[in-house]
């Protein structure tokens, strides 16, 4: 991998983590960044079938 395609990456992931911070804030971002991949999956289709 390149440090440049690092480099977007790392941008990828600040920026995602600081939407689900001011979107749900600090405590739920941290428990939803912790799930178990599976877990999280469901949740976001969960989350999809809500917003029907």
């Amino acid at each position: 991998m390149t440090e440049h395609a690092m480099m977007r990456d790392e941008q990828l992931i600040e920026k995602a983590v600081s939407v689900l911070v001011r979107e749900i804030g600090p405590v739920e971002a941290g428990g939803f960044l912790s799930m178990p991949h599976q877990k999280r999956l469901d949740s976001v289709k969960r989350h999809h079938e809500w917003q029907g």
